[in-house]
């Protein structure tokens, strides 16, 4: 580049290599004007020509520097007219303040997948960090992350500790039931109610967890479902209970029995419920799906039911049956008895019987 220049009457003509560089970490929207690395008297008089050159068009700020040391005939040179050495700078190459950074929203780890996906596409965001409790970074999580996780889902579609808050969030639901309102996590295999899984919710095991809208059909599908898995679940507990529970004392064994019942809506001494165990029993449990547990041991004569209702009780040698004696104007006595019409009752009975006898 040619350049021409007067200092005080003295005719320079220089032709140098003028390197110009946008430098924020300087001063913020600075242009810094150079020569080569080891300037000679041309490159530092072409750069600061060129910068009072730009600064008298008044388009910017442009700054003259240099980017390596100054000889002692330029030194001289700029003494003699009166101008100051260009400022020295060591190195031009990029610094972490000159990189513009984005600030992502952070998210903490209790999340829902939903929730990190809508942030990330309404904010054009391809990775977001995902940060712990007190602040600390957990990981990254970007859209092949969800995508992935995604994909998983529809061949293992398994939830572990899941928080209720995260789900409720995700379904735009609500709970409906006060028992929910203790449960902070869900854990289990998640079946989604599909019109061809309406008989047949197809669960695998207690833990699932049925989607569904509001549905009745679907629901009542589901509890059917989950009384039946619980029962057969309950069988073999019991089964591993009377394994482990033979134990001799005095010449007797421990015995377990575990079975059902369908209650047929009557009450009374004509119609009490009888549970035959064939072996002497000690303590009798009984309750529906939607009850809970009730007991008794012998040596008592009552059976309670919810709100004090007493059963009469009878102890035999190898069974025990118990019957509500009366008319009730808040409850209906069948149900006092748990006995009410085509509702379905668990029991356990432990007693004991003698060693060497038989029973079932």
């Amino acid at each position: 580049m040619l350049l021409k220049e007067y200092f005080y009457g003295l005719k320079l003509f220089s032709i140098s290599p003028i390197i110009i560089l946008k430098r924020g970490h300087f001063t913020l929207n600075d242009i810094y004007v150079t020569g080569h690395r080891n300037p000679d008297t041309d490159a530092i008089v072409a750069a600061m020509a060129y910068a009072n050159l730009r600064n008298a068009l008044g388009d910017r700020e442009y700054k003259a520097i240099r980017i390596g040391p100054i000889n002692d005939e330029t030194l001289s040179m700029l003494n003699r007219f009166g101008f100051e050495p260009p400022m020295f700078v060591k190195t031009m190459r990029t610094q972490i303040s000159d990189i513009e950074f984005d600030t992502p929203p952070e998210l903490n780890c209790g999340v829902s997948m939903d929730l990190a996906w809508r942030i990330m596409r309404e904010g054009q965001i391809a990775t977001i960090p995902i940060v712990r409790d007190d602040g600390t970074l957990h990981g990254m999580l970007s859209a092949g992350d969800i995508a992935s996780y995604d994909m998983q889902t529809i061949y293992d579609a398994h939830i572990e500790a899941l928080p209720v808050f995260n789900l409720l969030s995700v379904l735009e639901g609500q709970l409906v039931n006060e028992f929910g309102s203790n449960v902070e996590t869900i854990t289990g295999d998640v079946v989604l109610a599909l019109p061809q899984t309406y008989g047949n919710p197809q669960l695998t095991e207690l833990s699932s967890i049925v989607i569904c809208g509001d549905q009745p059909e679907i629901i009542d599908a589901a509890l059917k479902a989950e009384t039946d898995a619980r029962s057969e679940a309950d069988g073999t507990a019991a089964e591993r209970i009377t394994a482990l529970a033979q134990t001799i004392a005095n010449g007797k064994i421990c015995r377990i029995k575990y079975g059902s019942y369908t209650g047929n809506g009557k009450y009374g001494a004509a119609n009490a419920v009888s549970i035959e165990c064939g072996f002497y029993p000690l303590l009798v449990m009984v309750n529906s799906s939607s009850s809970s547990h009730y007991w008794a041991v012998r040596g008592f004569d009552k059976f309670y039911y919810s709100n004090n209702r007493e059963n009469e009780m009878t102890w035999g040698d190898s069974g025990v049956s118990w019957y509500y004696p009366q008319d009730d104007q808040y409850y209906p006595p069948s149900g006092n008895q748990m006995n009410a019409i085509d509702t379905t009752y668990y029991y356990l009975v432990l007693g004991y019987s003698n060693d060497g006898e038989q029973g079932n």
